[in-house]
């Protein structure tokens, strides 16, 4: 039967929650609406500036999925972590951490 390093799962599961967050601040710190005419008032600075505002509205849209990602992950690894531990409950010394 293997072993599991339980404390390391929980280890990932922090590091993963840790770290949702701040990609998701990276996705509230970007400006929502960029001004038309934030590269000047001629129609191809206009084009640009729509040019811009998609592609930070794309870099809002990949950040917050990040952060999702990286709270599903968490997730997941936390119920692993859990049922690791009820088979450690039932099967005693059949399931558990290694010794370093």
């Amino acid at each position: 039967m293997p072993k599991y390093e339980i404390d390391a799962i929980r280890g990932l599961v922090s590091a993963a929650q840790a770290n949702s967050g701040g990609i998701g601040q990276i996705a509230d710190g970007l400006p929502k609406d960029l001004d038309q005419n934030a590269f000047g008032g001629m129609q191809a600075s206009k084009d640009l500036s729509g040019g811009v505002g998609d592609f930070i509205g794309s870099m809002s849209d990949q950040f917050a999925r990040g952060e999702m990602l990286l709270n599903e992950v968490a997730s997941a690894l936390d119920r692993i972590a859990q049922r690791l531990e009820e088979q450690e409950a039932d099967y005693g010394d059949a399931v558990t951490p290694r010794e370093a």
